[in-house]
């Protein structure tokens, strides 16, 4: 089974670390988690950029505001996997 999580994220410097931390401490191979960044002003971007460049199975995608549900849509649309967590 292949799994794909979707995380939307916005001003989430406080929590984003835990959240990744703990994705990453999954030993499943077919795993891919991908965070939505709705436009946050403050460091949410930069710690998700640290976190893919360590674990090839993050990586993130940003854009202007919209808002959790439009940011939860537009993660939806992007898993490689069958599987998806949000």
């Amino acid at each position: 089974m292949n799994v794909s999580v979707v995380t939307p994220a916005h001003n989430a410097a406080g929590t984003i670390t835990e959240t990744l931390r703990s994705l990453c401490a999954q030993i499943y191979p077919h795993l891919e988690a991908i965070v939505v960044d709705d436009g946050s002003s403050d460091e949410t971007a930069a710690l998700v950029e640290r976190f893919a460049k360590q674990d090839p199975r993050i990586s993130s995608v940003s854009g202007p505001q919209k808002g959790v549900s439009a940011r939860r849509n537009i993660g939806m649309s992007l898993p490689r996997f069958d599987w998806l967590r949000y």
